[in-house]
C-alpha cells in the first residue's frame, strides 16, 4: 500500500465519524438528549485519530515530501490544505466547548455543538474531496519510490508513538467490556438489546449478513463488490444465493425501460408537432 492509499483508506474511516456525526446533530436538533459519553468519544476521535494521526502524517511528512520535490507550498494545493486543517481546529474546539456546557446543562450547548460539527463536516467533506482528487495525484506523479517507501516507514513510526501515547489499538472490532473476544452470551445480549432498540423481532447476528448484503443489491450495488464484502469464493455465489434480490432489480430496471420507452413515444410526438408547425 502506497502513503496515499494508506491516507485514502483513513478518509474511509473520517466519512464513517462524520456520518455518525450527522446523526449525532439530527438527534439533538430533534430535541432528544445525547450521552455526553458519547460526545467525548467523538472529540476523542476527531483529535487523536483525525488530527493527531492523519493530520501528523501529512502536515510533518507527506507536505515536507511535496514541499522538497518542488511543489509549493504557498498558493498552491498544500497552502489550502493546512489553512483548511486550521479551520477543523476551529470547529473541533468549539465542538469542546460546547459539550463542556451541554454537560453543565446551558441552554445554548446543544445548539452550538450542531453550529460547529455541522461546519466541521461539510469543511472536511470537501477537504477529503480535494486531497483524495488533486494532491494525493499530484504525489504520486511527483514523489519517487524511494521516497514513497520512506513515507511508509515515516506514517508507522506516527502510529506506533500513538500506541505508546494513547494505548495499543484494540484487537478486536466488537471487543467485550473488558477488551477482549465477545463470548457468545455476551453477543447474543448485545444483539437482543439492539433489536429490542430498534423495534424489530430478536434476531441471529447471521440473519443481519443477509440483511445487508440484500440491501446492497438491491439499491444497486455492485455485485462484485459486494462479494468481496460477504467473502464469498466467487461472484456466482452472491448472485446465485441472493437470486431474489437481483429479480427484483429486474424488475425494477424494466419499469425504467418502460418509462424511457413512453417518454421516447413522447418525445417522437412533440418532435412531429414542432415540425409540422414549423
Amino acid at each position: 500500500m502506497t502513503p496515499t492509499e494508506q491516507l485514502k483508506e483513513e478518509h474511509g474511516g473520517v466519512k464513517v465519524m462524520l456520518r455518525i456525526i450527522g446523526k449525532i446533530c439530527d438527534r439533538m436538533e430533534s430535541g432528544k438528549t445525547v450521552p455526553v459519553q458519547h460526545l467525548e468519544q467523538i472529540l476523542e476521535f476527531l483529535k487523536v485519530f483525525v488530527d493527531t494521526c492523519h493530520h501528523g502524517k501529512e502536515e510533518e511528512h507527506l507536505f515536507p515530501a511535496l514541499e522538497a520535490a518542488g511543489v509549493p507550498r504557498d498558493g498552491g494545493p498544500i497552502g489550502q490544505m493546512l489553512l483548511e486543517h486550521e479551520q477543523g481546529r476551529a470547529f473541533v474546539r468549539g465542538m469542546g466547548a460546547s459539550v463542556r456546557a451541554y454537560a453543565e446543562g446551558a441552554r445554548t450547548g446543544a445548539s452550538d455543538f450542531v453550529t460547529n460539527a455541522r461546519g466541521y463536516t461539510q469543511l472536511l467533506l470537501a477537504h477529503i474531496d480535494k486531497e483524495d482528487n488533486v494532491l494525493y495525484p499530484i504525489a504520486d506523479a511527483r514523489l519517487t519510490a524511494k521516497k514513497q517507501a520512506a513515507l511508509s516507514f515515516a506514517f508507522e513510526r506516527v502510529e506506533e508513538a500513538l500506541k505508546k501515547r494513547w494505548g495499543a489499538v484494540p484487537e478486536y472490532v466488537f471487543p467485550s467490556t473488558t477488551g477482549g473476544m465477545m463470548n457468545d452470551c455476551s453477543y447474543r445480549r448485545w444483539i437482543a438489546k439492539a433489536a429490542e432498540k430498534a423495534g424489530i423481532e430478536r434476531t441471529r447476528l447471521h440473519n443481519l449478513r443477509h440483511s445487508a448484503i440484500s440491501l446492497l443489491l438491491n439499491n444497486g450495488a455492485d455485485p462484485f463488490a459486494v462479494q468481496k464484502l460477504a467473502g464469498h469464493s466467487d461472484v456466482r455465489l452472491t448472485t446465485q444465493t441472493y437470486a431474489h434480490v437481483q429479480a427484483e432489480a429486474l424488475k425494477r430496471a424494466v419499469g425504467v425501460l418502460d418509462r424511457v420507452g413512453i417518454e421516447g413515444e413522447e418525445g417522437k410526438t412533440i418532435a412531429h408537432r414542432q415540425t409540422t408547425v414549423s
